[in-house]
């Protein structure tokens, strides 16, 4: 039997998935043919985003906002027009006649057939019941159907009345209530049963693919196509297959780039699976082939299922990594990611090229592989082929200015609360006072203004206060946790400052909330004279929070200490930039990791000191009094999470006498093992034990966990030692960084000072993309002519082997990295897997190793 398989290229190390049994089934052949013809050539200035989420309609965070400026035309070429893709969520629902939820789901008609979407919760509410604001009627463009996991899919494109916005219907996502709601930020998790099928978002992927070129007779033919982050990275693959299908000619003069929000390992960029791949692109051929083939039957028996899959699929390609692709994998998580799609494509100028956030995040990603997920080495040479880059987020949002009140119904208007207290709307301000009255007077005049939003505040937070009163509406799922104390109140009422610090985010590993919470209570206990008039307000969605647990935990203690009671809220299940940072004096915002979040810019616009952690773009966009006192507009810690191990160990007692204690428990361990084998089994000397130690170090979860406590006390530490720095400021210290910071020009089209080469974002990415060039896809990096004639003895894993010059034993010795480096590194100590406690450490599981410190340490 012959076997045609020409493997996708991938980040692949090793595979590290459950296996779920799942028995055989039948899939009928579903292909479909199909003949559009495009006669016209793309149209030269519109643009085509293609993102998972945007405000208005669905937004989840700040990609969002940026994903709105891109489609209001204040990044892209001017005179450009720009169409929006989004898949549709939150489809109507049926119920069988237990009430019971189904999986079919279909777009939303009201009574009299008219088509809408709406972000209300259709679990809950009917479409006529439907808030009017939260519902855009759609009209219809076009639907069809596509081949999808061995069978006929329903797919569509809808475009909401009035806009430029395209929804685009694959069942998978339109069961999200908005987007990610099944888990799936991008690939992570993702990791399915045969029967489940390939990812949601390739799933949404592929219908889009498939749909475009249906929009060309209602205007929509895009010389630029614009991907955004991980859930977008299988475009590429799917627009390369209608190519090799020869079925149109739509995609050929199609011109694509790909912009990253977020590389990092964080809780982000997660690994897929090989099996899923397989389903993202596979036709229903090959999946019954798979189906039917009695290797992969004794791959469920052995829980080798992965290893299955694994055999259709190759490294990452040896352009990217050069001669040995382990160099650019041995830091990472040992997995493969979606994200080596597009980097596969661009290395084979497919594509325009790829970029991140910020340039300090690209550096951050390359120069550092504890940052990515193995992605380091690859990305490297794509920056040094010119198709790599950091583009810095610039902020146009025009909500975003202290001229204008927050735009909340209980903050717009005058309201009385549940208690019987008139709150007025919030007072606005101006940056141009400072030219117009001079830094001494604006100052003073800005400073009364945010005292009297503080003491807004503050009252909507009191005890017994309706939560949407300051929330700033109704919302489910939200609630104050804490309360401010009457007497912060009377002392802003007699005229008393009190410095307010601020944070908002989502309450996940990225944004540290903990940290700061850490870091005031610090300031509270250990410097009492300077923080008696401090005060902290916090706000984020909590509920399913990665992070909702130790916020709730830490809430609780504050609430029962004498110190921090009546003085710290968390304003739970909403983040009201705006009115935090109107009223707030410092905004801590202590992020792990930052490709280039807009939340520090926020701050800065309201004159809102931004104390930020030191690294990525957020070390790129703020400036530290210690770089220049004159241009200052922030603080910065110098700890960050991705500290190198010596600068941990000399910087924090408690991480060094842990690894000491935890490198002589290993060492004696190693040393009994030695006496009970005896010298005849292998030679025992010191050196072999050191490097024994150091491989165990290197794998211990322990260690990894106190690494990252050792980083996050260092990280609190700079931040209380920022708010001493903050409330000591002179007058004309804090005249001088409010100003900056809210005279700063950080738009899309101004920002020139945030880039290296001085050059606006909107340039930058005028002159990086739009006026770049790139080569017509010519192969897939699947092959979808694969159809392999299973025999009932099954040889489909030999066949591979044989046509892909990738036999099982060598792929064996790639793909588990972790037992090729220990036989590089130990030599001879072949036998100490038998010798129980110390060959655990040489030879456990590549999940085990996939934690281990060298994935947070530079």
């Amino acid at each position: 039997m012959k076997v045609t398989f020409n493997p996708i290229r991938v980040n692949q190390v090793s595979h590290n998935t459950q296996v779920q049994t799942v028995s055989e089934r039948s899939v009928a052949n579903t292909n479909q043919p199909y003949a559009l013809i495009s006669f016209a050539g793309k149209i030269k200035n519109q643009i085509s985003i293609i993102a998972a989420e945007a405000g208005p309609y669905f937004k989840e965070g700040g990609v969002s906002t940026v994903l709105a400026d891109y489609h209001t035309g204040k990044v892209f070429p001017n005179g450009s027009v720009t169409f929006l893709h989004i898949p549709y969520y939150n489809g109507m629902r049926f119920r069988d006649t237990d009430g019971e939820l189904l999986k079919n789901v279909e777009v939303v008609r009201d009574e009299k057939g008219g088509l809408f979407l709406t972000s209300d919760n259709l679990k809950k509410v009917s479409i006529d019941a439907a808030d009017a604001k939260k519902k855009w009627e759609l009209e219809e463009l076009t639907r069809t159907t596509m081949d999808w996991g061995g069978k006929k899919e329903s797919i569509g494109a809808y475009r909401i009345k009035g806009t430029n916005t395209i929804l685009h219907f694959a069942d998978e996502t339109a069961r999200m209530v908005k987007p990610y709601k099944d888990g799936s930020y991008s690939s992570k998790n993702q990791i399915r049963t045969m029967a489940d099928g390939g990812e949601a978002y390739a799933k949404a992927m592929k219908a889009m693919s498939e749909l475009f070129p249906h929009l060309e007779k209602h205007g929509i033919n895009s010389e630029f196509i614009v991907l955004n982050d991980a859930q977008t990275a299988t475009f590429p693959e799917y627009v390369s297959r209608q190519i090799q299908l020869g079925r149109n000619s739509f995609w050929d003069d199609a011109k694509i780039f790909y912009i990253q929000h977020n590389l990092g390992d964080g809780t982000y960029q997660g690994p897929t699976s090989f099996k899923t791949l397989f389903h993202n692109f596979a036709t229903n051929d090959q999946i019954k082939a798979v189906w039917e083939d009695t290797e992969y039957l004794k791959a469920i028996r052995d829980g080798n299922e992965e290893k299955y899959f694994a055999q259709f699929f190759n490294p990452i390609p040896e352009k990217l990594v050069g001669s040995e692709p382990l160099k650019a994998v041995q830091k990472s998580t040992k997995a493969v990611t979606a994200s080596m799609i597009p980097i596969s494509y661009a290395a084979q100028n497919n594509l325009l090229g790829i970029a991140t956030v910020s340039e300090g995040y690209a550096d951050s990603v390359v120069n550092n592989p504890a940052v990515t997920n193995g992605l380091a080495e690859p990305l490297k040479k794509l920056q040094e082929l010119n198709k790599f880059r950091g583009i810095v987020n610039g902020l146009s949002d025009p909500n975003i200015d202290p001229r204008k009140a927050p735009g909340l119904p209980f903050y717009a208007a005058e309201v009385t609360d549940n208690l019987g207290n008139i709150h007025r709307p919030f007072e606005t301000y101006d940056p141009e006072w400072f030219s117009t009255m001079g830094d001494s007077a604006a100052l003073e005049k800005i400073q009364q203004i945010k005292d009297k939003n503080k003491f807004n505040l503050f009252r909507r937070l009191q005890e017994g206060v309706d939560p949407k009163y300051a929330i700033g509406k109704a919302i489910d799922d939200t609630n104050i946790i804490g309360n401010i104390d009457r007497k912060w109140i009377e002392q802003l009422k007699r005229g008393e400052h009190v410095d307010l610090f601020v944070s908002w985010g989502r309450a996940d590993d990225q944004k540290g909330l903990d940290i700061v919470m850490d870091a005031f209570k610090d300031f509270v206990k250990n410097h009492r004279d300077e923080s008696k008039n401090s005060v902290l307000v916090l706000g984020g969605p909590l509920k399913d929070m990665p992070a909702e647990q130790v916020v709730r935990i830490k809430m609780a203690q504050f609430m029962a200490d004498a110190d921090l009671k009546g003085r710290v809220v968390f304003m739970d299940g909403f983040a009201p930039n705006t009115v935090l940072a109107s009223a707030g004096d410092a905004a801590v915002l202590p992020s792990r990791f930052a490709p280039c979040e807009l939340t520090d810019l926020e701050a800065m616009k309201f004159g809102t000191t931004p104390i930020v952690t030191g690294l990525q773009g957020m070390a790129q966009k703020n400036i530290d009094p210690s770089e220049n006192a004159a241009t200052a507009t922030s603080f910065k810690t110098k700890a960050h999470s991705f500290m190198s191990e010596a600068d941990v160990i000399a910087q924090d007692a408690q991480y060094a006498k842990f690894k000491t204690e935890l490198s002589a428990k290993f060492k004696a361990e190693f040393e009994l093992a030695k006496v009970k084998s005896g010298s005849s089994i292998v030679s025992f000397d010191e050196k072999t034990i050191e490097k024994l130690v150091e491989k165990a170090l290197k794998e211990s979860e322990e260690l990894r966990l106190e690494y990252k406590k050792a980083t996050d006390r260092l990280i609190a530490r700079d931040v209380t030692e920022a708010m001493l720095k903050k409330v000591s400021l002179t007058p004309a210290e804090k005249a001088t960084m409010m100003k900056n910071g809210m005279l700063a020009k950080v738009g899309w089209r101004d920002n020139n000072a945030f880039h290296p080469e001085k050059l606006s974002s909107a340039e930058i990415y005028e002159n990086f993309f739009f006026k770049g060039k790139c080569e017509r896809f010519r192969t897939t990096l699947f092959n979808y002519d694969f159809m392999p004639k299973i025999t009932s003895n099954g040889r489909l894993g030999e066949a591979l082997g044989r046509t892909n010059n990738l036999s099982a034993s060598g792929f064996d010795s790639f793909g588990s990295s972790s037992k090729f480096l220990n036989k590089r590194v130990l030599g001879t100590i072949v036998g100490l897997v038998a010798l129980g406690t110390w060959g655990y450490y040489l030879f456990k599981d590549n999940k085990k190793a996939e934690s281990h410190p060298s994935r947070y340490i530079a």
